[in-house]
């Protein structure tokens, strides 16, 4: 049975590790894409454990079906008589223009199609105000569970924080005697306070939403303007081109199966390999997955369903992402830009009405989307149609993604890139990768070691004047520390390798870190730390037993892509405290909170499953506290 989604335009609810138990679907497809006529298809599954506790005995649904339009039950486009048949409107402003309040079919600046819309205009005056534009019934009695019904329409109105001023789209099944559902709020929903007004032309309309759980009830549409005593909001609500529409959904395929369980954080690709698809006609069809767990509080993100399409048909076609050409990795801050992708048409023939996404996010949040429909040629060519993204302050870390979204495809691996950038300071060099000594690596003691680190300029100035410094040290005190002065050109974006003196190591079994890093003598530089640790190992055959003079914590970079090697060094025993925060301050992970021994300790990390953002990695210990701060890029 297909689980309905209530808003079909809203993102999925965000994710917290709050909560007891979560399980989400957060993909579904078919292997081998796309499906092929008269050959088993394996249907698969991404489920997510997002709590905090081990979850057990998952079920996982699957169906594939079919869509065709059955019924249209309401249409009103607003062009003949005021108030439509059947229509109805409650109004109750007590404002001193009372035309500017009502729902009236005035010449709005926005509608679409004809040049009549209904609109409401905002509470200008600060009266209170609570209008209604009623639709008829509308009987779903007739209908099965299989059915889908979908409310769509299209509107313009202003996004807003205001507490008291509401544009409710609301139900009722007792014919508007009592409103027992709000479907969405308009104007707190869509967009963020302070945008620009959302026209009938923008992307986000028609706006629809699944009426499928009504099904079986007598149904009314209310459009609700509330404003309380006081409140004052700009801008009219204009709404046009109402329906209601049912399609039936015919299933070719469903299964049922259980994951006996799955560990906190930890994702489950699951494939119903007892029961692959095997369609019988080409066509285009809805793969919808569910999961259901005994007390997940979250229920909003169980459920996901893609398109996907059966048989290789005169339709086919192999759209590839090639690169993403602009943003680089660097960027200006507080700049506006356009995002560029590269696209190939690997078929010999025009292909119409497919999908280019560019999606932005920062922190695991996203920030920006934008769909392009587009028409490709036999051949390979830029996408630059993408409006304009504006960076944030200086430090902002992003990652943007491409992905093309086309059902007939026949090849969908090549459809996504994705990368990380960062809005830059205007002095940033920071050391990337470490070529000398290699992390965790074993070296001869007394062995002659090269320091060698690649330095990328992250800023937005070209430089000619900078220091690269390596501070090695080592146990039992040892210390050693060198600089080269870079005086070459060096320009944004640019990576540039950096070799240092030679250095000696120790003769005798020792643990050594090498930080390299990077000043210039001006106030606004932002360079970056980037640290190694390794060994010098003497094969005496005797184990010598050095024991640290001081407390210390390091980690292998202070900017890392997925693991992360932690060191610390404990004089004497004692209860030592490691955990990982997040910028705000809140605590993710616990990974020591024990008694220790004195001695080098050293743990790894694996970040994989974080989002990128800024951490920080605080040691406590008997009169003892280090803090580092951690980068985890993409």
């Amino acid at each position: 049975m297909l689980k309905k989604l209530a808003i079909l335009f809203l993102a999925a609810v965000a994710l917290t590790w709050a909560v007891d138990i979560d399980v989400s679907v957060d993909s579904a497809g078919i292997e081998p894409f796309p499906a092929v006529l008269n050959q088993d298809n394996g249907v698969g599954a991404r489920v997510t454990n997002n709590a905090i506790r081990e979850v057990h005995e998952v079920l996982i649904n699957g169906v594939i079906g079919s869509f065709d339009a059955l019924d249209t039950l309401l249409f009103e486009d607003f062009e003949g008589d005021w108030l439509p048949t059947g229509w109805d409107t409650v109004l109750t402003d007590s404002g001193t223009v009372p035309h500017h309040h009502f729902w009236n079919p005035d010449v709005w600046d926005d509608m679409y199609n004809g040049i009549l819309a209904p609109g409401v205009w905002a509470n200008e005056d600060g009266h209170v105000a609570n209008e209604w534009l009623i639709t008829p019934n509308i009987d779903l009695s007739d209908y099965g569970k299989e059915d889908i019904v979908t409310l769509s329409f299209y509107a313009s109105f202003i996004p807003s924080d205001l507490a008291d001023a509401h544009t409710f789209v609301c139900l009722s099944t007792d014919g508007g005697t009592t409103w027992s559902d709000t479907l969405m709020d308009l104007i707190h929903d869509i967009g963020e306070p302070g945008d620009p007004q959302i026209w009938i032309s923008d992307e986000l309309n028609p706006f629809e939403v699944d009426l499928s759980f009504y099904l079986g009830d007598t149904i009314t549409i209310g459009f609700n303007a509330a404003y309380a005593e006081g409140v004052v909001a700009e801008g009219p609500w204009t709404v046009d081109d109402v329906a209601v529409i049912v399609d039936d959904y015919a299933s070719v395929w469903s299964a049922t199966d259980i994951i006996a369980s799955i560990n906190p954080g930890d994702a489950v690709f699951h494939i119903f390999m007892d029961d692959p698809w095997v369609p019988t006609e080409s066509g285009a069809y809805r793969l919808t997955v569910w999961a259901e767990a005994a007390g997940d509080e979250v229920p909003e993100n169980n459920t996901f369903s893609t398109d996907i399409y059966a048989g290789v048909s005169e339709d086919s076609a192999d759209l590839a992402m090639l690169s993403i050409v602009y943003p680089p990795s660097v960027v200006a801050p507080n700049e506006a830009f356009i995002p560029q992708c590269m696209v190939a048409n690997y078929s010999n023939k025009i292909i119409y009405g497919a999908d280019v996404t560019c999606n932005i996010t920062i922190g695991g949040i996203e920030v920006y989307r934008e769909v392009l429909i587009t028409t490709f040629t036999p051949d390979t060519f830029i996408i630059d149609a993408f409006p304009p993204f504006t960076t944030g302050d200086p430090g902002s870390e992003y990652m943007i993604g491409f992905v093309i979204d086309y059902a007939p495809d026949t090849d969908s691996t090549n459809d996504y890139l994705s990368k990380p950038f960062l809005a830059a300071y205007p002095h940033a060099i920071v050391p990337v990768e470490a070529l000398e000594p290699e992390e965790g690596k074993t070296y001869e003691a007394g062995s002659i070691i090269t320091p060698t680190a690649v330095y990328e300029n992250m800023g937005t100035e070209t430089e000619n004047d900078w220091y690269a410094t390596v501070y090695q040290s080592g146990t039992g005190g040892y210390e050693w520390y060198d600089t080269v002065h870079v005086t070459c050109e060096f320009a944004p974006g640019e990576q540039t390798t950096i070799y240092f003196p030679d250095v000696t190591l120790l003769s005798i079994d020792a643990d050594y870190t090498t930080t390299f890093s990077c000043y210039m003598n001006i106030e606004d530089f932002s360079g970056g730390d980037l640290g190694v640790g390794f060994k010098g190992e003497e094969d005496t055959g005797i184990e010598e037993s050095i024991m640290p003079n001081e407390y210390a914590l390091a980690v292998s970079s202070e900017i890392f892509s997925r693991d992360l090697t932690i060191q610390y060094s404990m004089p004497r025993s004692g209860h030592v405290s490691l955990k990982l925060y997040d910028v705000t301050g809140q605590l993710l992970e616990s990974l020591v909170d024990a008694p220790v021994a004195a001695g080098y300790s050293s743990l790894d990390w694996d970040g994989r499953e974080m989002p990128t953002g800024l951490y920080f990695l605080r040691m406590e210990t008997d009169g003892f506290t280090a803090t580092r701060k951690l980068v985890l890029v993409r």
